[in-house]
């Protein structure tokens, strides 16, 4: 545990209104009467709501200009803050949160995440391709932030995000603030000095692929194979093979927990791979997504597929934030793109390729980036994490969150776009990237990334058969068959059972 020198402020919850100076000047808050007793969830929300307005939570300064005695509307409430102990939270949030505690009397403790059961109410970072685990451990609370009156707080997450990635077994359990999402990358003077368009399909891509030499000029394409963003973009590819329009189903059976990842499937996505490979730089072996991306950015590349840089808070993220533009070093403009649409889907029931609408290309998201939730969540401590949580994500935002530590995640942050991280892109691409990565996370058919328990085996299985591929990419029916016999076995390792309840709770879809 972490934590700073400051008064004793523990014990049991109370909201005191005639103890301590929240500001040079101040004025009394009344409380209801029956503070000291059994008091409502939402009469106690409200009280709270209204001290800590009157204590300047907001850190801005007192708007009064009498000095009159105020209390600390959280004094005596103790909080943790759990994130993982290399972010050095308690060093780079040592003021901010200071300040908070001094004007609502409230304790914050800085501690490691785990995966033990939380011993005080909590607001955690969750790896967001860890929610899954927590969820189905019990170890998170449902997310339900209020507002000022106590009323609950409507979150604004942008729709498709937030029911695959932020909903299981349809309650809210997250808030994520940062995921990534696959785009594309290109030169655009290049592609309109040859008359060509952006690639709108995988086709389309094929084509500019293929032809590269007459208008490229002498600069490669690259995609992310390297380790580290390997498996991710494979499955951003696999995932619309897999579903159809409309489908819950895309993983595994939804009814039964048996693998989707079909031989047909899996012959027809490395088939194209194969194809592909010869035409890729072959650094794109040791190329992660946002290596890629910076290749397009440096000049090095006339196209890549990646996707923006996504960092944390803590030391690390200030360094980021300091990093010259790479696009400064690039000759050409930039153009970002979603990636190419799929044309079709396997029906392993009818045994058929069935077409797909214009423009399918669901998203995959819960492969990275980072979530807040809150652990052991009580009714009398609400107020405070959602208090807490409003200094972090838009009080105080731009000092908690520097650099590339809070990515598009809600809707209120296209408002004012200059909050976002550009990194590196200039106005008009940094825009066409928020774009493309609002309407991919707005969508219904966006795909959360093997939401089930065990997801390592199918991730590990995944990894096993693409290395099997990278021997010979010119051949791909051996690691085709290594992924299906690798997900088949999977299920029997991790229990057909216990993936169809997994999998459908994290659909939400009720028990039968």
């Amino acid at each position: 545990m972490h934590s700073r020198a400051q008064d004793d402020n523990t014990g049991s919850l109370s909201v005191n209104a005639s103890m301590g100076n929240s500001c040079d000047e101040h004025r009394d808050v009344s409380l209801p009467a029956q503070q000291n007793h059994v008091i409502t969830r939402r009469t106690f929300l409200r009280s709270a709501s209204l001290a800590v307005s009157a204590s300047c939570l907001s850190l801005s300064g007192c708007p009064w200009g009498k000095t009159e005695p105020v209390g600390k509307p959280l004094s005596g409430v103790s909080l943790e803050i759990a994130s993982p102990a290399a972010w050095k939270l308690a060093d780079f949030w040592e003021v901010l949160i200071g300040e908070w505690e001094a004007q609502t009397g409230a304790v914050v403790n800085f501690i490691d995440s785990s995966m033990e059961a939380a011993s005080q109410p909590q607001l955690a970072f969750v790896a967001n391709d860890q929610l899954t685990a927590f969820d189905e451990k019990n170890l998170l609370s449902p997310f339900e932030p209020v507002d000022s009156t106590g009323e609950p707080q409507k979150l604004d997450i942008l729709n498709g995000l937030k029911q695959r990635l932020a909903t299981r077994n349809q309650r809210l359990i997250a808030l994520p603030i940062s995921q990534p999402v696959y785009l594309l990358y290109y030169r655009r003077d290049l592609l309109e000095k040859a008359g060509l368009k952006v690639p709108q399909t995988w086709s389309d891509y094929d084509n500019l692929l293929m032809s590269q030499k007459a208008w490229a000029n002498g600069l490669p394409i690259v995609e992310p194979w390297g380790e580290a963003t390997r498996s991710t973009w494979f499955h951003t590819q696999l995932v619309p093979l897999l579903r159809g329009l409309g489908d819950y189903s895309v993983w595994f059976e939804i009814g039964s927990g048996a693998s989707r990842v079909s031989q047909p499937v899996a012959n027809a996505v490395f088939s194209r791979l194969a194809r592909r490979w010869e035409f890729l730089d072959p650094a794109s072996a040791q190329l992660t997504a946002v290596e890629a991306r910076a290749k397009v950015l440096k000049g090095e590349a006339a196209m890549a597929i990646g996707y923006e840089p996504v960092a944390h808070p803590g030391i690390s993220a200030t360094i980021a934030a300091e990093s010259p533009s790479l696009e400064l070093n690039s000759s050409g403009e930039i153009g970002v793109a979603p990636i190419p649409a799929t044309a079709e889907a396997y029906d392993p029931l009818r045994k058929t390729w069935l077409k797909h609408g214009a423009g399918y290309r669901p998203a995959l998201v819960g492969f990275d980036g980072w979530s807040l939730t809150f652990r052991d969540s009580q009714t009398q401590t609400l107020g405070a994490l959602s208090s807490l949580l409003e200094l972090l994500i838009d009080l105080r935002a731009d000092e908690a969150f520097p650099g590339a530590a809070l990515s598009l995640t809600r809707e209120s942050q296209l408002i004012n776009l200059s909050q976002l991280p550009t990194s590196g892109l200039n106005a008009a691409s940094a825009g066409e990237a928020f774009d493309a990565i609002a309407q991919a996370l707005r969508a219904n058919d966006v795909t959360t990334y093997l939401p089930v328990l065990g997801q390592e085996v199918f991730v590990a299985a995944t990894k096993k058969a693409l290395a099997k591929w990278l021997e010979n990419p010119a051949q791909g029916e051996a690691a085709a068959q290594q992924l299906v016999d690798g997900f088949a076995a999977g299920v029997e390792t991790v229990g057909a059972e216990q993936i169809r309840k997994s999998y459908r709770r994290s659909l939400g879809l009720l028990a039968e």
